[in-house]
């Protein structure tokens, strides 16, 4: 993926200020399976890179890609952030880019394929389409891999005996449910008619 010539900013998105804490509890685990099978002397080196597997629709072609291509700026600026004010010394982090193409034979070939050909990542980042995402955040514990994400909003992502290592910057769809009968109860409203869709999992 080419440098973006973006400039370091103030403005940096909760999701990417979050990275040095997920870094953390990702360094954590991987310190059980042997500092993820980092080369031998690689925690000394004053350079030693850190992979960030980067999972979202990139593809111009797929609806949501534009979500995934939006986030790229800010993803850049976080990065020159945390470099510029050298919050992981001595490493640096890695993020590399896999396009899920909001499909879930694509998205999890592309899991996997990093897996296999790419570095040895640290965790994953991203997290878009749901189907997607659940089909990946019930993989992560055969890899001992954290993902953070920062679009998927289904409910099902918060049982955490099915997705213990899947966190998240945006609340679940539930959440609204307060506010809505905050809303309900402000104004009154006795007779409220809701409009709801059933989405199977692998119907994508």
């Amino acid at each position: 993926m080419p440098a973006l010539s973006w400039r370091p900013s103030a403005a940096i998105p909760s999701a990417l200020l979050l990275l040095p804490l997920l870094f953390s509890l990702a360094w954590a685990r991987s310190n059980s399976r042997g500092l993820a099978g980092l080369p031998p002397n690689a925690a000394s080196s004053p350079t030693t890179p850190i992979a960030i597997m980067g999972l979202m629709p990139l593809s111009d072609s797929v609806e949501k890609g534009k979500i995934g291509r939006g986030v790229l700026p800010a993803m850049q600026l976080a990065m020159e952030q945390i470099l510029n004010e050298s919050l992981l010394n001595p490493y640096s982090l890695d993020l590399r880019y896999y396009d899920t193409e909001c499909d879930n034979a694509k998205g999890l070939k592309a899991f996997y394929d990093a897996i296999k050909y790419g570095p040895t990542h640290l965790m994953v980042f991203g997290g878009v389409c749901t189907t997607v995402t659940s089909i990946i955040a019930e993989s992560l514990i055969g890899w001992n891999l954290v993902q953070l994400s920062f679009a998927a909003t289904t409910p099902e992502l918060a049982d955490k005996k099915k997705y213990p290592y899947f966190f998240r910057t945006v609340p679940s769809d539930n959440a609204v449910n307060p506010a809505i009968l905050k809303l309900l109860k402000h104004y009154k409203w006795k007779r409220v008619g809701t409009l709801t869709q059933d989405i199977r999992r692998f119907s994508e």
